[in-house]
């Protein structure tokens, strides 16, 4: 018999169903094992640290007792078995798992011990990978041990200073710590944030010459060469007061207007790349509403399996933690075959589109898809729970829709301008648009639900394009023809502060800086809001006072650990060792050497709260000020 070790009970019967009576599979559920809570363990020869720093920072590991039914049942299946396969998660913690079973399992020396990889739970993709063994990656495995230690090793000597200066219970992360940096900094330049008064126009014009619609909207855009202010731009012209703007107001109602240029242009929008991790917790939380524990939880249940009527569950998505947006070969000619019996050859590029990812992504296997394309989300909805069915239909449509053809639409600007009695030239603008193939955006306009508008914002959101207004309908113009100004909109606006980081923008902007792995951000989020750092409030991040006492307080004893530039470096020194470039021990020992001076000088510096956290305002009855 040859025995199959993967992560999850659930992927365990699927797969057993899919190898048949020869092979015995069984879960390792989870971490098989880990580091003990405590610093220092007494052990039968005496007491060793958990992390022993002078040995090359040994670890020692346990097993919990949750683990122990579980550990004994793999030892037993191993002696028995004629081959180990280790199919635990196709990513960088996966590969730890797999080297802690075979410290755990310890098989005997003779025995085959393969790792497989399941980028997808179907018969096929179980075959494939099964096909394709390979060794445990030994470098894999110690970019994740040293994640693990570093994790501890800030975790708990940072929270240690934070237990004397503050109160027990506290704790700091080598990336939470940043992430809640980023929240309170936000909120702290909100706090700031003095609000500027601003006046918009918009008038209604109409042609002369019978058209339709016989009225359209233009904003006014610049008043001589200066560029009127719209939101918070400050090196635009601003009408700042009420009195400027009814002053401003009259002047544009009694000027005539003749349209000063008419441009049409041909423009494409190319799709969106398939998701990686990170691109489907940002899309998810913008389009669903899901945080990033649910989106992943979600995820994790589409690939692990849904029975779809035949009795057996299998897997509608490939792996759910990927940096990648490329897609395999195979995928990318079962796509394209599906968008040409759906859609026609119109729809279908000659190449297939390329995508590639950031230098430093993680490309073990590759983007979030569909394991089948012809399994469309309407044909499966009855054996999906909502929550499946929209995070499923989100991945088929974005992935479909990346092999399609460009959407092409005419624009047209047009712009009317006038010389009002105060010699100021005005010029007011608007913009249509008029689709003439609607290409990928088939896909996206799938959903009833969704209009064109919305397509088209999502669209230009994820390829990172800001449209500065909303497309409207125009009537048929000509050049240099005269407007007649019909009606007017005349808005008073404040600028606005910085908004609070969302599941989307905290996601984007820890992506964009280095900071932790699109793995690790679900954790990194929930984390916060656990230890009451940070409350939700209408799907926004708002740190708690203690959140803001401890991001203060860590950032005056550890400035450079709370710099981001400081955990991007460590981020690509993990990297580094996962490459083979760098080893575990050399890595650890160039980080701790600065870190632990830090840690002391902390302590000695850092400012004392345990009597209380200063409030700045004084007692009713005695006057003094409070704490």
């Amino acid at each position: 018999v040859k025995l199959v070790i993967v992560e999850s009970p659930t992927k365990s019967k699927t797969i057993g169903k899919y190898l048949g009576k020869d092979f015995k599979v069984l879960a390792s559920a989870g971490h098989i094992r880990d580091l003990p809570t405590q610093e220092t363990i007494t052990l039968t020869g005496g007491k060793r640290e958990t992390i022993d720093v002078e040995n090359d920072f040994d670890e020692y590991y346990e097993i919990p007792d949750r683990q122990k039914k579980n550990v004994a049942e793999l030892r037993k299946f191993s002696k028995a078995a004629d081959e180990i396969y280790l199919a635990t998660d196709p990513d960088r913690e996966g590969e730890a798992i797999a080297w802690h079973l075979m410290e755990v399992i310890k098989p005997p020396k003779n025995l085959p011990v393969h790792r497989v990889l399941f980028n997808e739970i179907t018969p096929n993709g179980i075959k494939v990978a099964m096909e394709h063994p390979r060794d445990v990656d030994q470098h894999l495995v110690d970019a994740q041990r040293a994640r693990r230690v570093l994790d501890r090793l800030v975790g708990y000597k940072v929270s240690k200073v934070l237990w004397d200066k503050v109160r027990r219970g506290l704790s700091a992360g080598r990336v939470q710590s940043i992430a809640l940096r980023l929240i309170v900094d936000r909120e702290k330049e909100i706090e700031a944030f003095q609000p500027v008064e601003y006046w918009t126009f918009k008038g209604e014009f109409k042609p002369l010459r019978k058209v339709k619609p016989s009225t359209f909207w233009m904003r006014l855009k610049r008043i001589d060469d200066q560029m009127l202010q719209f939101g918070n731009a400050e090196q635009k012209l601003r009408i700042g007061s009420e009195k400027d703007a009814q002053i401003l107001h009259q002047e544009l109602k009694k000027a005539s207007y003749t349209i000063s240029d008419l441009n049409t242009k041909e423009k494409n929008r190319n799709p969106s790349a398939p998701f990686t991790t990170a691109a489907l917790q940002r899309e998810a939380s913008n389009k669903l509403g899901f945080g990033a524990t649910r989106t992943m939880q979600t995820a994790q249940r589409l690939y692990e399996g849904v029975d779809l009527g035949s009795g057996e569950p299998i897997g509608l998505i490939t792996y759910m933690r990927t940096d990648s947006p490329r897609m395999a070969p195979e995928a990318i000619e079962g796509v394209r075959d599906f968008i040409k019996n759906k859609y026609g050859k119109d729809f279908l590029p000659k190449e297939p589109r390329v995508y590639k990812g950031k230098s430093d992504a993680q490309d073990a296997h590759e983007s979030i898809r569909p394991t089948d394309f012809n399994r469309t989300p309407e044909s499966i909805r009855g054996h999906l729970d909502p929550s499946q069915f929209r995070l499923y239909a989100l991945i088929w449509r974005r992935a479909v829709a990346s092999q399609m053809e460009a959407s092409r639409f005419d624009l047209t600007t047009v712009t009317a301008s006038s010389t009002l009695g105060n010699k100021q030239e005005v010029i007011f603008e608007a913009k249509g648009e008029i689709e003439r193939f609607a290409g990928w955006l088939s896909v996206y306009r799938a959903d009833e639900e969704e209009s064109l508008a919305e397509s088209i914002k999502d669209a230009t959101k994820a390829q990172g394009e800001e449209e500065e207004e909303e497309s409207i309908g125009l009537p048929d113009l000509q050049p240099n023809e005269t407007l007649e100004l019909v009606n007017t909109d005349v808005n008073q606006q404040f600028t606005k502060p910085p908004a609070r980081y969302n599941d989307a923008s905290l996601i984007e902007k820890l992506e964009k800086e280095g900071i932790g792995r699109p793995s690790t951000y679900a954790a990194i989020i929930e984390t916060v809001q656990k230890r009451e750092y940070v409350v939700k409030i209408e799907k926004s991040f708002k740190p708690t006072q203690i959140g803001m006492v401890v991001s203060d307080l860590l950032v005056e004893g550890f400035a450079e650990l709370m710099e981001m530039g400081y955990t991007r470096h460590l981020e690509e020194d993990l990297d580094l060792i996962e490459e083979g470039k760098k080893t575990y021990a050399a890595t650890l020992h160039e980080f701790y050497k600065p870190f632990i001076k830090l840690v002391n000088a902390a302590g000695k510096k850092m400012q004392d709260l345990k009597a209380g956290v200063p409030t700045g305002e004084s007692c009713p009855k005695c006057g003094e000020a409070a704490k």
